[in-house]
């Protein structure tokens, strides 16, 4: 099974910032930390959300031929 990412995006103004993380639960753990410095923005709205994607977080290796005889 490949492993998959999560990205954290985070919304400030207009602004869209992200982040991978190896798992969601990695990316939860950061949501609190937001969560926690989210006053101190100068009173812009700001949200934050994790997303799971169904991407590889690693490049899948070309895999050599066999010999033809």
């Amino acid at each position: 099974m490949t492993p998959l990412i999560t990205i954290l995006l985070v919304h400030i103004g207009s602004n869209v910032y992200s982040v991978e993380y190896p798992s969601q639960m990695a990316c939860g753990e950061a949501l609190v930390a937001i969560a926690e410095a989210t006053p101190p923005l100068g009173g812009r709205k700001a949200y934050a959300q994790c997303v799971r994607t169904y991407a590889p977080s690693q490049s899948i290796r070309p895999r050599a031929r066999g010999e033809t005889e």
